[in-house]
This record gives C-alpha cells, sequence and structure tokens, in this order.
C-alpha cells in the first residue's frame, strides 16, 4: 500500500518524482499536524508537501487528484 500512496502524492502534487518512503511519512504527519489546528484535510495536506516537496510542488488542478483522505487511507492500510 505504500508504494500506492507514493503514486498517489506524485499524482496529487504534479512532483517530478516519486516520493520516497521517508517523505511520505512526514507528509503523513504533518498532514494530520495540520488538521489538528482545525484546517481541512485537503489545506493540510498542501501544507504539508509545500513543507516536503517545496521544489518539486505544482498547486495546479490539486483538488482534481486524488484526495489527501485516500492516500492517509493508503498509508494507514499499508500492513494489510
Amino acid at each position: 500500500m505504500l508504494d500506492r500512496a507514493k503514486l498517489l502524492l506524485k499524482d496529487k502534487y504534479c512532483l517530478v518524482h516519486v516520493p520516497n518512503r521517508h517523505k511520505v511519512i512526514r507528509w503523513a504527519e504533518l498532514t494530520r499536524s495540520h488538521r489538528k489546528t482545525g484546517q481541512s484535510v485537503e489545506h493540510a495536506g498542501l501544507l504539508a508537501a509545500r513543507t516536503i516537496f517545496p521544489h518539486e510542488l505544482k498547486e495546479y488542478n490539486i483538488y482534481s487528484g486524488p484526495g489527501v483522505e485516500s492516500i492517509l487511507f493508503e498509508l494507514d492500510h499499508e500492513a494489510d
């Protein structure tokens, strides 16, 4: 499931490279942290992506790609 989450993140934020495991896990942690401050799930994911992928991130069309919740779901169920 982690491989799928990597590809979803690449697609969502139009990243040049498929992110490594460390960056994917860090993105998820930051996304959840931003959620705790009251941010919407999509905005929390974007804020995290801006931090983790500052030079690769392309913000156009981010709301038409896979949803942040689906990416987090894939990460939560990677052991299944």
